[in-house]
């Protein structure tokens, strides 16, 4: 229980009343959170001092839900856009009780999730402005320093907006990130906002420098610029431009394969050919003149002396006296096909 028993204490602490000295509050108008706070209340209060009520506040007492054996009461009000409910149990014993227990799931940094579900299910909302603006939002009167505390060990990018009265979240690493541990998970009608919004990204909005040191990563092996374009989830143009920019700045280097070019990492101290071109070095040994290479490839005289003028000039053999040779090369060579 000790999930279920960290996301109410994250529904207390965002809806629950916790000045009161002598009853345990928790207000919401999904019912769903009303049963499951219930369902955690009673496996850890089942005794003569937990005596659960609920009150209802709507316009017209219609259409409300209730718990099977619970006391109830009904209200009017007329501002209730739709109804909402007061779950409480009264007990100053019960109260230190839970208030101990809050305390302690507080402390623990396994159970920040899990507050966090519960506190976004009671007080988070999505917003889907203009021109992509989206923002997942936690309203709050006042920055918390247990909220600031979880978002900053999730490496979530966060702000606190004293205007609006909310904390601000955004991007898609750190919306990611909230959809990875089911932030909207407690509740119905969050969930569906949610994967709404989330389903519209089209592409990874990186920070600044992120995409160039994400591709330079990734370039410890061969890659087209294609290929890293699938893996960041990025247009091909774009990508481009980031290689050329790391190849200008000496960090990587590209090579013609066919009519493919790959980029690797200079660090990896490598030459990238075909296989076309691992078959010309394979016959060094046997082969040293032109017309030789050309008859054992079974292509013209032209064909073979280019392949072999392209391995010259990635300096893994030299033509001298007419005749082709192999050189020494520290490099590796990786062949693609």
């Amino acid at each position: 229980m000790k999930k279920e028993m960290s996301e109410c204490v994250g529904l207390w602490l965002a809806e629950g009343d916790s000045k009161t000295k002598s009853e345990v509050t928790f207000t919401n108008n999904c019912f769903e959170l009303i049963i499951h706070f219930h369902k955690v209340a009673g496996s850890l209060f089942d005794g003569p001092d937990f005596r659960p009520r609920i009150y209802s506040f709507s316009k017209d007492k219609r259409n409300l839900q209730r718990l099977p054996n619970i006391p109830y009461k009904d209200y009017f009000d007329k501002r209730a856009r739709k109804p909402y409910y007061i779950y409480r149990f009264a007990s100053v014993k019960l109260l230190k009780e839970w208030k101990k227990l809050v305390n302690v799931i507080l402390s623990e940094e396994k159970y920040y999730v899990d507050i966090l579900r519960g506190f976004f299910a009671g007080e988070g909302n999505i917003k889907n402005g203009t021109q992509g603006n989206r923002m997942i939002r936690i309203a709050q009167n006042h920055p918390v320093k247990f909220i600031d505390t979880i978002l900053t060990k999730l490496n979530v990018k966060y702000r606190y907006s004293s205007k609006e009265r909310t904390y601000l979240i955004w991007g898609r690493e750190s919306w990611d990130k909230l959809n990875e541990i089911n932030v909207v998970g407690l509740h119905p009608e969050k969930i569906k906002s949610f994967n709404k919004v989330y389903q519209e990204f089209k592409e990874y909005h990186y920070s600044k420098g992120h995409l160039k040191k994400e591709i330079f990563k990734l370039t410890t092996k061969a890659h087209t610029s294609l290929m890293l374009s699938h893996l960041m989830e990025r247009s091909q143009a774009r990508v481009y431009d980031v290689l050329a920019e790391l190849k200008e700045e000496g960090y990587i280097e590209k090579f013609n394969v066919r009519s493919k070019v790959y980029w690797i990492n200079k660090d990896q101290n490598s030459i990238v050919i075909s296989s076309v071109k691992q078959k010309y070095l394979n016959k060094m040994d046997s082969c040293i003149v032109t017309s030789e290479f050309a008859k054992e490839m079974g292509v013209c005289w032209k064909s073979a002396f280019r392949r072999l003028s392209e391995l010259k000039k990635l300096e893994l053999i030299n033509f001298k006296n007419g005749k082709w040779l192999k050189i020494l090369n520290e490099k590796r060579v990786i062949v693609v096909n």
